[in-house]
């Protein structure tokens, strides 16, 4: 396959002060054969070794030597290097970011559907790829824009659709991105749309700020930092919270959660949300599940214990339905269980929008008030209520909030007032008033 004009681009990013390295379009993977190889901690130099269908890291001399691309993390290859990967074919090429090539820095934009993100975030932005001449290009499956910054950092998640799916992230320090006009492993090349990455333009740290704050605010999902810390579990370890944990546990099991958040079962192992030939969570004898992929949100670090750890039932109810609100979820499990928790919780709100549900639990949960987020009517948990004086669904639409009083006795509808959401009242500081005057009201009726 002709790589001619990949040939022409290398030798421009190369000139430019990009540190580039080669990558295997079928995989978009750095192309290990082509690059210096890896060693050990002992500088010990690494194979690779087949073990049934998989493969693994060995010392012993194989004849296919591990490559590693870490180097070009902080130096750029030399012409030389360069004209060898061309020669071997390569029909793809990467530029590894941060200081080794200048600050550089990438912010990538993925399409889910009819859903373009991009356009949202220029919109938000200003446009800032006509405005600042930021470099632009069409990838496989969405869209990328590049600049230099005097500051940058690593790789940051922006904006999720998901617990489990990246709609915005950066490349920065140490990560990697592919340049046009490479192959795509789909088959369509890297398309370059406006400006040019031989050309990157420095940008002040205030507009870079600007640009990932546009970004972080079309997050679907909001990781909050937990007010309690975990214990050898997810769990936090507040008076009778591992009490109402276990009890929560005991009443549903781990399989029974993970089918109602959308986890699929194959054979023994069970698949993420979203990624249905994943198989990267495994269920142990003991009640719990561990995932092994990194991108399943229950992978991550939670609640600040360090490290990727078994997850139980209420790890999900916690992680799902309180967008990681140990100390809501506890509570909202104690009522459901009949649990002497807290007697002076007594008022349910079902809110649209996870973002507003937790602006709701921050403003109004020492007040008595639990608050329930959901996206859409659908996903709406109905059973295991728990016992309350009052209960509210506040939703965007009238429909909604009808929908749901009809279908849960004694419930009240709240219709979102226009462009005035619990987030903008918190900020506004007119949240608790809002919603106590609400209800008064509501209960009048």
């Amino acid at each position: 396959m002709d790589n001619r004009l990949l040939k022409v681009a290398a030798k421009a990013y190369q000139a430019a002060g990009l540190s580039i390295i080669p990558i295997n379009h079928k995989t978009k993977r750095p192309a290990g054969w082509l690059l210096p190889q890896a060693t050990n901690e002992h500088g010990e130099p690494l194979y690779w070794r087949q073990v049934g269908a998989g493969w693994e890291t060995t010392t012993e001399y194989t004849g296919k030597p591990k490559g590693t691309w870490s180097p070009y993390q902080k130096r750029r290859p030399t012409a030389d290097e360069v004209a060898q990967w061309v020669g071997a074919g390569v029909q793809s090429i990467a530029c590894v970011f941060g200081a080794v090539s200048g600050n550089a820095e990438l912010i990538d934009f993925d399409t889910h559907g009819d859903q373009n993100w991009y356009d949202e975030w220029s919109d938000m932005a200003g446009d800032p790829v006509k405005r600042l001449g930021l470099a632009f290009q069409r990838t496989g499956k969405g869209y990328q824009v590049a600049y230099r910054c005097a500051t940058i950092e690593g790789n940051q998640k922006l904006a999720q659709l998901s617990h489990t799916e990246t709609m915005i992230e950066t490349r920065g320090e140490g990560g990697y991105a592919l340049l046009p006009p490479s192959l795509h492993p789909s088959g369509r090349r890297y398309e370059l749309l406006s400006g040019r990455f031989s050309q990157l333009p420095m940008i002040h740290t205030d507009i870079r700020s600007h640009l990932l704050d546009c970004a972080r605010l079309l997050s679907k999902v909001r990781f909050s930092e937990p007010s309690q810390k975990a214990p050898e579990s997810a769990t936090f370890n507040a008076s009778g919270a591992n009490e109402v944990a276990a009890a929560y546990n005991a009443k549903h099991s781990i399989e029974a959660a993970l089918q109602r958040y959308n986890y699929t079962q194959q054979g023994s192992r069970w698949s993420r949300p979203g990624k249905a030939d994943s198989l990267g969570v495994t269920v142990f004898d003991d009640g719990k599940a561990y995932a092994y992929s990194s991108n399943d949100r229950l992978a991550a670090d939670r609640c600040g214990v360090g490290g990727n750890r078994p997850f139980s039932a209420f790890d999900l109810f916690a992680y799902y339905e309180h967008n990681e609100d140990y100390s809501a979820a506890t509570r909202a499990a104690a009522i459901e269980l009949g649990m002497a928790y807290e007697d002076k919780l007594h008022t349910l709100i079902f809110v649209e929008g996870y973002d507003n549900a937790r602006a709701v639990r921050e403003t109004m949960f020492p007040r008595g008030w639990v608050a329930r987020g959901f996206k859409t009517a659908d996903n709406i948990r109905l059973t295991d209520i728990g016992e309350y004086e009052n209960i509210i669904v506040w939703a965007y639409r009238d429909s909604t909030a009808q929908w749901f009083a009809a279908t849960v006795p004694g419930a009240y509808p709240l219709v979102v007032p226009n462009a005035l959401d619990a987030m903008a009242m918190q900020r506004d500081g007119i949240l608790q008033i809002y919603l106590e005057a609400a209800l008064v009201d509501a209960k009048s009726k």
